[in-house]
C-alpha cells in the first residue's frame, strides 16, 4: 500500500480531473460550487475522482491523517509464505529411500492432478526396469525465489550418468504455471525464448576452448572446435524449446536445463543456465551414497 503525501492538486481541466491514490477501494465525489470533506474510516480508496463543470478551477488539497484506529500496530501483516520444506513433503516409492518423489500439501484441483501425474511419472520411470533397479534412483529439490512461487526439479536417474530431469512451478495459492507464465515471469515471449536462451548459452560455451580452439570467436560457432557440430546442434530448436526443463531458482532468476555439448550419456552433463546471463546453479542429482 502506497502512502498519500498531504499537497494540493490544481487544475483547469473543463471535463475532468483524476487523482490517483491507488490503495484498495473506490470514492468517487462529484461537486460543484461548494466545499466538501470526505472521511474514510475502516476502508481504503483506490481512486478519487473529481469532476468539474464550465471553466470552474480545482483546488483539492489532499489530506492524510493517522487514526489511532490505523495504527502500523492494527495493520494486519501480509500472511506468511510456507517455506518450501512445508509446502513440499518427500513421499518414497515403494517405501524405498531410493525413490523420493515430492508430495505437495495443497488442497486444489490443478495440485491434485499434479501430485497425480508426479506418482505415474514416477511409476513409470521404475517398472521397465524394475528387476534390476537397485541402480535407479529418483530426488528431487525445491526453489522459492520469488514470494509465493515454488519450481521443483525432479532427478529420475539410472545410474548416476543417464536419467533426465522434469520440471514444475506452482504457486502457493495451488495453481500449476504453463510454460507461458513461467517463461513470463522472466520477462519472456514464446517469439523472444528461443533467442534468449541461445544467447545466454552462447554466453557460457565462450568459455570452452580445445585444442587451441575457442568454441565461439565473434559471437558465431567456430567451424575448427573441435566439438563445433554438437554444439551446433545444442544451440538448435532441437535442444532449445519450450518443453525443455525450467526453473525460478531461489535467486529469483529464470534457469533453463541442458546439456551444452552432449556426449554419450549427456545427463550427467545436464546443468540449469540462468538466462540472461547463462550462470549454471547448482540442482540436486539422486545420491548413491
Amino acid at each position: 500500500m502506497k502512502p498519500v503525501d498531504k499537497g494540493t492538486i490544481k487544475s483547469k481541466n473543463k471535463a475532468l480531473m483524476l487523482a490517483a491514490v491507488l490503495l484498495a477501494g473506490t470514492v468517487a465525489v462529484s461537486s460543484t460550487g461548494c466545499k466538501g470533506e470526505i472521511k474514510a474510516s475502516g476502508i481504503s480508496i483506490d481512486s478519487l475522482e473529481i469532476k468539474a463543470s464550465g471553466d470552474e478551477d480545482v483546488n483539492v488539497d489532499v489530506n492524510v491523517t493517522e487514526d489511532a484506529g490505523t495504527s502500523e500496530e492494527s495493520t494486519p501483516s501480509q500472511k506468511e509464505m510456507p517455506a518450501p520444506d512445508e509446502i513440499v513433503s518427500v513421499m518414497k516409492m515403494m517405501s524405498d529411500d531410493r525413490f523420493k518423489i515430492p508430495h505437495i500439501n495443497l488442497d486444489t484441483d490443478e495440485i491434485r492432478q499434479l501430485n497425480d501425474h508426479i506418482e505415474e511419472e514416477a511409476a513409470d520411470f521404475i517398472a521397465p526396469g524394475f528387476d534390476t533397479y537397485d541402480s535407479y534412483r529418483i530426488d528431487f529439490e525445491v526453489f522459492n525465489g520469488l514470494e509465493g512461487i515454488y519450481s521443483i526439479a525432479i532427478d529420475y536417474n539410472y545410474d548416476g550418468w543417464a536419467g533426465y530431469y522434469k520440471t514444475y512451478t506452482f504457486s502457493a495459492d495451488g495453481h500449476v504455471l504453463s510454460t507461458s507464465e513461467i517463461i513470463r515471469l522472466a520477462g519472456l515471449s514464446e517469439n523472444t525464448f528461443f533467442s534468449e536462451v541461445k544467447k545466454a548459452i552462447m554466453t557460457t560455451a565462450g568459455e570452452f576452448e580445445s585444442q587451441g580452439q575457442k568454441a565461439i570467436v565473434n559471437g558465431e560457432i567456430n567451424p575448427n572446435y573441435e566439438h563445433a557440430e554438437l554444439l551446433a546442434e545444442s544451440l538448435s530448436e532441437k535442444y532449445i524449446n519450450l518443453d525443455m526443463p525450467m526453473i525460478i531458482g531461489n535467486d529469483g532468476k529464470f534457469y533453463v536445463c541442458m546439456c551444452i555439448i552432449p556426449f554419450a550419456d549427456p545427463h550427467d552433463m545436464d546443468n540449469f543456465y540462468s538466462v540472461p546471463g547463462g550462470i549454471e546453479t547448482e540442482v540436486k542429482k539422486a545420491s548413491w551414497d
